[in-house]
């Protein structure tokens, strides 16, 4: 196997900066991912920029958290057999906006002091919801 060259290590970390993961990213860019855990151990500045590629990841981790909690995301229907369903007025396929909550409490828990303590939550079969009563006294005031 040839030395990794410079750009590699930039070639991966912008792939990195864009799946956040590393075997994905090495994946994508022809290299081993153990060749990764030696750049960091051996490259002092590699692994400066490998922790700047991580926060970036995450951030953008949590950009699609929020697109698919706020904005959702189109989920079209099919048939038994497959075929798309269509929309009884329009004659094109039939898609429901779906959003998930469980993204929004995390997104929420993470932004917002109040939110992070909130228990004991209440458990449905599809979403966990932390309510916050004021009689709980959760805001820090009270018994």
């Amino acid at each position: 196997m040839s030395r990794p060259t410079i750009s590699s290590k930039g070639r991966f970390l912008e792939a990195f900066r864009e799946c956040g993961g590393i075997t994905k990213a090495a994946e994508l860019v022809g290299i081993n991912r153990v060749t990764v855990f030696k750049w960091r151990r051996d490259d002092p500045k590699f692994a400066a920029a490998f922790a700047d590629a991580q926060v970036e990841a995450a951030h953008n981790l949590e950009d699609e958290a929020r697109r698919r909690a706020v904005e959702g995301s189109r989920r079209y229907r099919f048939k038994a057999d497959g075929s798309p369903l269509l929309h009884p007025e329009t004659g094109l396929p039939y898609f429901e906006e779906v959003y998930s909550d469980a993204l929004l409490v995390l997104l929420l828990k993470a932004h917002s002091p109040k939110f992070r303590a909130l228990e004991p939550a209440i458990t449905t079969g599809a979403a966990t919801v932390a309510v916050y009563l004021p009689e709980n006294h959760r805001d820090g005031e009270g018994a």
